[in-house]
């Protein structure tokens, strides 16, 4: 049998054994899993299912017959307090004239999960900035809220700190956030973590 090129992947299977670069042909270990089932409730679960039902039934009794209230939040007369770091909406932060620190490097959107954040770049008359966002629009509907586009920034021009974490709209077309409407969005007013939806 003829050597693989240094090139190849290091493993060749053939004929059930392994070629490992500088051993040769070796046999994988093999286990064997006992599957044999001892009886017919075994096979069908059944015994789990009625199990699994009991639990819900058990469930559903105790919460129908306890005469304490239920832990509800009547929102939006009432918001909830949001623990300390939770992502909101994303604002993008701006320099001492007003304009965007994003320089249009596109790390936020390489690193996007979701690949929500599209940006048109555009060559900047400052000679200190070498571009600028023309355009930074981010889907909201498909944005998960991770965080990564944060973390992305060498400039920290995007932030997810603004407090705002009720996103709601009637058409698709209002959750689809401009540049502009991102350099309007404020940081949170209260920082010491007690924010609220």
């Amino acid at each position: 049998m003829s050597q693989p090129n240094p090139g190849h992947k290091p493993f060749n299977i053939k004929n059930d054994q392994i070629f490992v670069q500088g051993v040769g042909l070796v046999t994988p270990p093999t286990h064997t899993v006992d599957r044999n089932v001892n009886n017919l409730g075994e096979s069908i679960y059944l015994l789990e299912i009625v199990k699994g039902l009991g639990v819900t039934v058990g469930h559903v009794f105790k919460n129908f017959f306890k005469w304490t209230p239920m832990p509800t939040v009547s929102y939006p007369e009432v918001k909830r307090e949001i623990p300390e770091g939770y992502r909101g909406k994303h604002r993008l932060t701006t320099r001492e004239d007003g304009s965007t620190k994003c320089v249009a490097c596109m790390m936020c959107a390489t690193a996007c999960p979701a690949e929500c954040i599209h940006i048109i770049p555009a060559e900047s008359e400052n000679p200190d900035i070498e571009r600028f966002p023309e355009r930074f629009d981010i889907d909201l509907l498909e944005c998960v809220f991770c965080g990564m586009c944060v973390e992305a920034c060498p400039v920290d021009a995007i932030r997810m700190d603004s407090g705002i974490y009720s996103l709601t709209a009637f058409d698709r077309e209002s959750f689809m956030v401009t540049k502009e409407e991102l350099m309007q969005v404020q940081p949170n007013p209260n920082p010491e973590g007690k924010v609220f939806w």
